[in-house]
């Protein structure tokens, strides 16, 4: 099948960022399927520019067997209007230019998905299958309005959450499957009348061939170390890992330091709250392209899962990708978290703090701290064998896969 993905935000993984769509299409790839990515030029995780040269719309690369179509869009450094229209420009045109990438990399596609978490990517997704045949599927990475509205940061009446909202129901009900990376947000759709035989669960994942077997870890500190790779955003909580640290730099504990990994609009914040709280146990790097991720993760001793609170939103849950990043490494896991559902296994592996409550956060570091090494590898080992088994690249290719070659048998009867 010719599958295009159109993913505003998809990297490769010499970039910073989320590798899901790059993953699952070399995977598709090597099963024989042909497979194009069109996401936008300007980076959002590096607020780099990547965009074509000279004066041309669209660009096509190939990487690693992966056909990527880069499409010029606009810069922006936060979210603010200028985001808005950068998501304008990808949508409008990735739609312009379907006909001529068509052309470029081998003809119209039989499968279209549309990712959000912004919807007006897949509603350029829509209009291309529209206009090639194709099959459209809707893709939800994140609730888009909901998560807004959740956590007050707009009014329901706000204009543009009315939009988003039209369209999300527009674009759900007019796929002929729905893909839901949430875990439980099937009952989110189903309120909104999509039947639950178009709703596809499909959570994030790993690909574990850049998870070299048996590569030592190389831990650079004395201390015990604990890294955040990530987003450093608004709702990632990250406030709590302040007042955690605070909380054992005060009980005099200098064996434990956290090591935050990543941007966000939220950095600057932290960085200048690490420093007006006086915190030496805390370390900020910037973001890292998602190639050397695995070496950052070996460089510490355990891997923290943290997200804010956001009441409303905990009923649907999260599929984070770093959360299968630190299980590829071997963690241990440290979780504070109200949307990430328990994990297969994970009392052999994790350890679960109350969300939004530092203390508690800060004594299960303490625990995790004091743990013999013979110990902490046992858990890193059934980290490694929970994330093979449920959550590796191949799995969830095949399930998606099924979805799709069913669609095409479907198209080819009618």
């Amino acid at each position: 099948m010719r599958i295009w993905i159109f993913n505003h935000y998809a990297v490769t993984p010499e970039q910073p960022g989320g590798t899901r769509h790059f993953d699952f299409a070399q995977e598709l790839t090597r099963r024989g399927h042909q497979v194009t990515i069109l996401t936008s030029g300007f980076l959002h995780h590096s607020r780099e520019m990547r965009n074509p040269s000279g004066d041309e719309k669209w660009e096509v690369q190939q990487c690693e067997g992966v056909t990527m179509v880069w499409i010029r869009t606009t810069r922006y450094s936060k979210n603010d209007w200028r985001r808005f229209v950068g998501m304008a420009v990808y949508a409008l045109r990735s739609v312009v230019s379907a006909a001529q990438i068509a052309r470029r990399v081998g003809g119209a596609p039989d499968i279209v998905i549309g990712s959000t978490p912004h919807p007006f990517s897949a509603l350029a997704a829509y209009v291309a299958a529209q206009w090639s045949g194709a099959a459209f599927l809707f893709e939800v990475r994140d609730l888009w309005p909901e998560t807004f509205v959740r956590s007050g940061l707009m009014s329901a009446r706000n204009p543009v959450v009315i939009l988003l909202r039209f369209l999300e129901r527009y674009l759900a009900r007019r796929a002929r499957k729905v893909i839901l990376v949430p875990p439980s947000a099937d009952s989110y759709y189903r309120e909104m009348g999509i039947p639950g035989s178009k709703l596809v669960g499909l959570p994030n994942g790993v690909n574990l061939a850049r998870w070299k077997a048996g590569e030592s870890r190389d831990v650079q500190s004395n201390c015990f170390t604990i890294v955040y790779t990530g987003t450093l955003g608004a709702t990632n909580g990250l406030d709590l890992v302040l007042q955690a640290a605070k909380a054992l730099q005060e009980r005099r504990n200098p064996r434990v330091a956290f090591r935050l990994v990543g941007d966000g609009t939220e950095k600057s914040h932290l960085m200048e709250a690490a420093k007006r709280l006086g915190l030496d146990n805390v370390q900020f790097r910037k973001a890292v392209p998602k190639k050397d991720v695995p070496r950052i993760l070996r460089e510490a001793d355990a891997a923290l899962h943290v997200e804010g609170l956001v009441p409303g939103l905990e009923r649907y849950g999260s599929s984070p990708n770093k959360v299968y990043d630190y299980l590829a490494s071997g963690g241990p896991l440290l979780i504070s978290s109200p949307f990430l559902p328990e994990l297969p296994g994970e009392s052999d592996y994790a350890l679960r703090a109350e969300p939004g409550n530092p203390a508690a956060l800060a004594d299960a570091v303490v625990w995790l701290s004091q743990q013999t090494e013979a110990r902490l590898e046992q858990m890193r080992e059934h980290a490694r064998r929970a994330v093979a088994r449920t959550r590796s690249i191949e799995v969830l290719v095949d399930r998606l896969e099924g979805a799709l070659l069913d669609l095409e048998r479907t198209r080819i009867i009618s």
